[in-house]
């Protein structure tokens, strides 16, 4: 079996980046030829995943493969030309978070591309139990972000020095993440408890305002090779994800669970599948500074041990990088076997 994976780019500490990676691998030494269709041609934010999809729709019918597997929701336009069995993997709801970083008219033309494109794939996988509720008329088949826990934790060899107090946020510095939100709540924190620090690992177009919050508490990192990601956690006091719009399953949550870090959360999209309010994390309102603040200073306060416990079990039991890819595996072969 030939199965070609397309996805904009596979470089960097994304969640579908590194999700798409640990699939290529995961595959390859299954003994399953991979190809991969990546690269994006045009490095303009807004225009990155759009010209890709149109570089792949010109390349993909040149591509020999028994299974196209694509991810991102403007790959679904360049699947539908692939020669072989088609797969697609949607990480989140993709047209409300276009809605919601580009406005109603841009959501409005993104539903029109899913309800024309998701009826031609042969299978629609999602990674959240909100996308697998939003698709179900696709019948869609809910396959959850994975990863070797053993095999992360064992790349924290070089621990990072940090504070006592100390927070770390990982991902992308744009609004959706919320991460405007959580520099107003540190403030809050900080004012309270004047040890503890905030590190930023990420990059985007908020960094610059990310910066102004040095006299706060507030580091800023920028982004740090995935690898790199467990030298990181391994000394925090706490994980903290403000998202205000967060469509899939956040790997970065998943690896701050797996490193027996707490995790504070928001109630937005797959977040509530991994943080269960009081037993393996701390869930917030989204979009509030005071309840992210409260949350903060809270789980800093408090012995959350149980919990850090019951995170690291439930990732080991439910998201296990493993049973993932044979689940990938078994898809593949189910849409083989069809006419």
């Amino acid at each position: 079996m030939k199965v070609c994976l397309v996805a904009s780019r596979i470089k960097g500490m994304g969640g579908i980046e590194v999700t798409v990676r640990q699939l290529e691998s995961g595959l390859i030494e299954r003994g399953v030829e991979v190809d991969v269709l990546t690269g994006i041609p045009i490095k303009i934010k807004g225009l990155m995943n759009p010209s890709f999809a149109i570089k792949a729709l010109m390349l993909v019918n040149k591509v020999d493969a028994d299974v196209f597997h694509a991810h991102d929701g403007f790959n679904m336009i360049p699947l539908s030309r692939a020669s072989g069995k088609k797969v697609m993997t949607i990480h989140g709801v993709w047209s409300k978070a276009i809605e919601f970083l580009h406005g109603k008219t841009a959501g409005s033309i993104a539903r029109r591309i899913e309800s024309r494109y998701l009826k031609s794939v042969d299978a629609l996988t999602v990674v959240s139990r909100e996308a697998e509720r939003m698709y179900k008329e696709y019948h869609p088949i809910y396959i959850p972000n994975g990863m070797d826990v053993n095999g992360f934790v064992t790349k924290a060899k070089n621990p990072v020095d940090l504070a006592e107090n100390s927070v770390l946020y990982i991902g992308r510095l744009s609004r959706e993440k919320g991460v405007e939100v959580l520099l107003e709540a540190w403030r809050k924190v900080h004012s309270s408890l004047a040890s503890a620090k905030l590190y930023i690992l990420g990059s985007g177009k908020l960094q610059r305002k990310v910066i102004e919050y040095k006299k706060v508490g507030v580091e800023f990192v920028g982004e740090v090779p995935h690898d790199d990601v467990p030298n990181w956690l391994c000394n925090a006091s706490l994980f903290v994800l403000p998202s205000v719009s967060e469509t899939g399953m956040p790997l970065a949550v998943l690896e701050a669970m797996a490193m027996k870090v707490p995790v504070v959360a928001t109630k937005c999209g797959g977040i509530p599948d991994l943080v269960i309010n009081g037993k393996t994390g701390i869930l917030t309102e989204p979009n509030s500074i005071d309840a992210l603040a409260e949350a903060i200073q809270r789980a800093l306060t408090s012995n959350l041990n149980q919990i850090i416990v019951n995170a690291h079990k439930y990732v080991k039991k439910n998201n296990n990088l493993d049973e993932c890819l044979n689940a990938y595996i078994k898809v593949y072969e189910r849409t083989l076997q069809s006419k």
